[in-house]
């Protein structure tokens, strides 16, 4: 049997965050739900957030629930379809710095999960947020044994740092160019002068 779900909190994007019983976290996308029957509810951002585990899957007040061995296998498997994390820093405004190992880096506002219970030690205490760190395999950003974001989530809400983006092509590459091109320029002002060609003519005058 899969392991059930144990916490759950609701992202942007309507996708869940979710921690099972055996330790595991994962994120688990919605939205392909939102047009059939009962789940049309779910489109309601509010009502999307009120998600609550009972007996070890996620339900909502009018009675919808999904099963247990769909969220574990399809948040698993939409797990390894993300980069893993390199290194995590934090920024101000409880926001989070990460560089994944494909090289991309991502601005993550933790604003919106600041607002779930289970993320409410973090809010206000600023010591706490700031010992996050990834976790060694790559799989998230850690502040402790109870606290910690899934690669995924991290990856799907972040957004990408533009400027690190063109530090990493546009300027290393454009740099070099810039500054060596006037070089050539003007080594071949020197170097090409008419001067040298007249010289050879005119020595190949005098003997003649």
């Amino acid at each position: 049997m899969n392991p059930r779900v144990k916490e759950v909190v609701a992202l942007a994007g309507h996708r869940l965050r979710l921690k099972f019983a055996n330790g595991e976290v994962g994120v688990y996308d919605c939205t392909p739900l939102l047009t059939f029957g009962v789940f049309r509810e779910l489109a309601d951002v509010q009502y999307f957030g009120k998600a609550a585990v009972e007996y070890g899957t996620v339900v909502w007040p009018n009675s919808q629930d999904i099963c247990p061995d769909t969220l574990y296998l399809d948040s698993k498997r939409n797990m390894e379809d993300y980069p893993k994390i390199q290194k995590v820093e934090v920024r101000p405004g409880k926001q989070l710095l990460v560089r994944f190992r494909n090289g991309v880096t991502k601005l993550y506002d933790c604003g919106k999960i600041l607002q779930s219970p289970a993320f409410a030690p973090l809010r206000d205490n600023d010591a706490l947020f700031g010992q996050v760190r990834a976790d060694p395999h790559g799989y998230a950003v850690i502040w402790n044994d109870e606290l910690d974001l899934a690669e995924s989530e991290v990856w799907l809400g972040g957004k990408v740092v533009r400027e690190e983006s063109v530090a990493y092509g546009s300027k290393t590459g454009k740099k070099p160019t810039e500054e060596g091109s006037p070089k050539l320029a003007n080594t071949s002002r020197i170097r090409s002068p008419k001067k040298t060609p007249n010289v050879k003519k005119a020595t190949g005058r005098k003997p003649s």
